[in-house]
């Protein structure tokens, strides 16, 4: 009940109870600060908590990285510390479905959501988040890599770092915004998704 509201603007925002529920999507009550120990840390500054939106990163099983959406303030998303630099979804990426990669987890999701039938949605949790070696030779493992930051230039900035580096990829803007505000628009993002990778793919093959 005290994340009625929180749960009201996801909904709002488009999202299935049932999607929520897979990416573990939860609720930060309070603001508060943590013990250092009581998170595996040693030395360096106290992990803080801020009330808002909690969405867990994982890789191999495990959460490495917490983020937050904060309902008021700057920034509007903070990661607790001793978060990884890793991307979201990463585990799904397996070498046979195109990669749809996406700034914000929200974005990434709404694909997921609309699209997961001919796509892998990835986050990478940030406009400069992600850009490990590792990350970027397993999207280049990948079929296609449609590059979906968000349609400004700090998106578009972005966006060229990755295409420079993934033969595979192409930019695939936004026709405004980012990828949920082209759902709440209606927007059908499984047909803007499946004509990026004929695009894509098209362009592969003349290579």
């Amino acid at each position: 009940a005290e994340g009625a509201r929180a749960l009201a603007w996801l909904r709002a925002r488009g999202f299935e109870d049932a999607v929520l529920r897979r990416a573990c999507i939860g609720y930060q009550l309070i603001e508060r600060d943590e013990e250092r120990e009581a998170w595996g840390l040693v030395g360096g500054n106290v992990p803080w908590l801020s009330r808002g939106i909690l969405i867990p990163f994982f890789s191999g099983g495990a959460c490495l990285r917490l983020q937050i959406r904060r309902p008021v303030g700057t920034p509007k998303y903070t990661s607790i510390v001793g978060s990884r630099n890793i991307p979201w979804n990463f585990d799904a990426v397996d070498g046979t479905k195109p990669v749809v990669l996406t700034e914000g987890v929200f974005n990434a999701l709404i694909v997921q959501q609309r699209a997961g039938d001919v796509c892998v949605a990835v986050a990478a949790g940030s406009t400069t988040s992600a850009r490990e070696a590792k990350w970027v030779a397993c999207l280049q493992a990948a079929p296609a890599v449609l590059v979906a930051f968000d349609a400004d230039l700090a998106g578009d900035t972005c966006a060229e770092w990755w295409v420079a580096r993934l033969s595979n990829s192409v930019r695939l803007s936004p026709i405004f915004g980012d990828v949920n505000e082209m759902a709440l628009s209606g927007c059908d993002i499984r047909f803007w998704v499946k004509s990026g990778l004929g695009l894509a793919l098209d362009e592969e093959d003349d290579v």
